[in-house]
């Protein structure tokens, strides 16, 4: 980057506002599999480490008070977020990406594998926050958890196992979009919609067991659930919602 460039700077190939308080691209292909941000950074741009399968490992100073969403999507290696204990926004656990209370559950690595159990108190899932974890078998999720917001185990291919609380009320669009190892689910009676894509591409759904709760359902809902062999209600069956498209 040319010195003299008035709006964006960069260090070591990575790029960043002048005054480098904003990360805005880490290249995908750089060569290190650890990176700590700088401590004069703020802000980490939306989808500034996209893609980065490179990278194993991040750390997050106390700087940062901003970080964007899906930030991190696509590093299918990267197995630890770590943020400074001084941090006042954020915080991590086992390298999952918190907010700081926490409650939200902002970003869970794209390398963990296994099972994993989200700690106790947490009340939200943020967008995407398992996107492409192909490695991840199975979530348990507490009953703390009230809401789990849009494609958040979208692309984790070898999960198979998850267990959707009483306390969750409501499920954003394409939560489980190409879960393709899935097999089953069991719908909450505290869901009373199931919204576009929810189930698109799950290719080995078999069956589903929805609760008398749910009064609508998204036309895209069940999408390429190619496997699919029974969709049993607990009540009568909701009304069809036929404006869902799929994406």
């Amino acid at each position: 980057m040319d010195a003299l460039n008035p709006v964006f700077s960069s260090v070591d190939g990575v790029l960043f506002d002048e005054g480098q308080t904003a990360l805005i691209l880490y290249p995908m292909r750089k060569a290190s599999t650890s990176y700590t941000v700088p401590n004069s950074v703020t802000n980490i741009a939306s989808v500034a480490f996209i893609s980065c399968f490179i990278l194993r490992s991040v750390t997050i100073p106390s700087s940062v008070t901003s970080i964007g969403s899906t930030a991190f999507s696509g590093c299918t290696n990267l197995t630890e977020i770590t943020v400074d204990d001084l941090n006042s926004f954020y915080c991590s656990a086992d390298g999952v990406l918190f907010d700081r209370g926490p409650t939200t559950l902002i970003q869970c690595p794209g390398g963990k594998a296994g099972a994993y159990t989200i700690p106790n108190g947490i009340t939200s899932i943020g967008n995407n926050a398992f996107g492409s974890c192909a490695l991840l078998t199975s979530v348990a999720i507490p009953n703390s958890v009230t809401s789990i917001a849009s494609y958040v185990f979208d692309g984790c291919t070898k999960l198979t196992s998850v267990n959707i609380p009483n306390s969750v009320t409501n499920l954003g669009l394409g939560v489980f979009s190409k879960c393709s190892s899935l097999t089953s689910v069991a719908i909450p009676n505290s869901i009373t919609s199931i919204e576009r894509n929810v189930f698109y591409y799950c290719t080995h759904l078999a069956s589903v067991t929805i609760a008398s709760s749910v009064t609508n359902i998204s036309f895209s809902a069940f999408y390429y659930c190619s496997s699919l062999t029974g969709v049993f209600f607990q009540g009568n069956a909701p009304s069809v919602d036929s404006t869902g498209i799929p994406v």
